[in-house]
């Protein structure tokens, strides 16, 4: 690919080229046949160091840790090792600061992460690549067998999936008119987890986590004071996530609608954490608010013995036991989830329409306790008729 320098040169080689023909000027012609073989002896150049790159060149990224907290120290290690039998040039690896990107796939990871898009003018590929050699890393001479580090910082101020796309490994000639890509860098992921603020869990309605579900299932009502899980409450509506064992199937053939029977959990209980992730409910910066505010609630919970059943609108759920690796759980768990909408087909399913619509898919509903987080704007559009009067509401600003 021919580089900025490189189309000034030819550029001024085909002017003279021109003008020396035309007025009959031979120093002019000369000039530009001088001009022309430096751009063959050039695109020769990057050809040979190019090839002899490929045949060489290793790239090996080495990953400390899967998962970080946000705000870790965390860096990547690029390795370029020449396994070749001959001394490879001087080649110049792409600024990996410039190939980052941060994700929320969600707790199914339903999609690849895309590589960074570029600017407008990046898509000049004259541009593109002075915009690339000009942040690059340039590598010296490696001999046989040697091989050398590059250290790669991580982005973690921010939570989220943050992927390293590949970087490429560039080939110029003497004069930098011309350069290839000669090899490819490997991509990898890592996981920046939220760090739970425990300052926050004292403020959270824990105490009616610990004891159960209440016996009348709204916020503050007293516990129950069955332990045998099976004795039945009541009949309520079916929504998604219940079992289907538990179908009321007379209800059923008598009203034609899914009605399922509601069972008084044990003392020892679960916490049903839902988190609302639609955009049209959160601002700026009340989703971050909302993600700690959960993490705090999960992790109190989860040192405290009590297992949780994280669930989203989008209608994912996950079941986290309790003790330490449920909070690693949890806050990985975290780390994956953005604000999305549910799919348009499982709204319409469950909602009867698409915009602003939550849907849940709690399977323990109306066993165990509840604790909505959300914020002003989602509390009353949040939750389902069947569902409002089970679960403490939780708002975040």
């Amino acid at each position: 690919m021919v580089s900025f320098r490189g189309l000034l040169l030819s550029t001024g080689a085909g002017v003279l080229a021109v003008v020396g023909l035309g007025f009959g000027v031979e120093e002019f012609v000369m000039l530009a046949i001088a001009l022309g073989v430096l751009l063959v002896l050039g695109g020769a150049s990057v050809s040979w160091r190019a090839r002899s790159a490929r045949r060489s060149l290793r790239l090996d990224l080495r990953v400390p840790a899967m998962e970080v907290n946000v705000g870790q120290v965390a860096t990547m290690e690029l390795h370029v090792t020449n396994g070749g039998r001959h001394t490879v040039p001087s080649v110049r690896i792409e600024a990996p600061a410039r190939h980052w990107t941060v994700t929320y796939p969600g707790l199914g990871a339903r999609h690849a992460v895309s590589p960074p898009a570029g600017t407008a003018a990046e898509t000049n590929p004259v541009v593109a690549l002075a915009h690339t050699l000009s942040w690059s890393v340039p590598i010296a001479d490696l001999r046989r067998g040697s091989d050398t580090t590059v250290r790669i910082p991580v982005p973690t101020s921010v939570r989220g999936v943050v992927t390293l796309h590949p970087v490429g490994v560039w080939c110029e000639d003497p004069f930098r008119l011309f350069a290839l890509r000669a090899a490819v860098g490997p991509s990898a992921h890592m996981i920046v987890c939220p760090v739970p603020d425990m300052t926050q869990a004292a403020r959270l309605p824990i105490q009616t986590v610990l004891s159960g579900r209440p016996s009348d299932a709204r916020p503050g009502a007293t516990p129950s004071v069955s332990v045998a899980g099976d004795d039945l409450s009541s009949l309520r509506p079916y929504v998604p996530g219940d079992h289907l064992n538990r179908l009321h199937w007379p209800a059923l053939a008598r009203t034609g609608e899914l009605i399922v029977r509601d069972f008084t959990a044990p003392e020892s209980g679960r916490l049903a954490l839902l988190v609302d992730l639609r955009p049209s409910a959160h601002g700026a910066s009340s989703f971050e608010a909302a993600i700690s505010r959960v993490a705090a609630l999960g992790s109190r919970a989860l040192a405290d013995g009590v297992a949780l059943e994280l669930c989203t609108s989008a209608g994912e759920r996950l079941e986290i036991p309790a003790g330490l690796t449920g909070r690693q759980a949890l806050v990985r768990a975290l780390a994956l989830l953005g604000p999305t909408n549910p799919p348009t087909s499982s709204a319409l399913r469950w909602t009867g329409r698409t915009s602003g619509s939550a849907v849940w898919a709690a399977a323990g509903v109306g066993e165990e306790n509840m604790v909505l987080v959300t914020t002003d704007a989602g509390a009353s559009s949040a939750l389902p008729e069947a569902l409002q009067r089970r679960a403490s509401v939780e708002v975040v600003r």
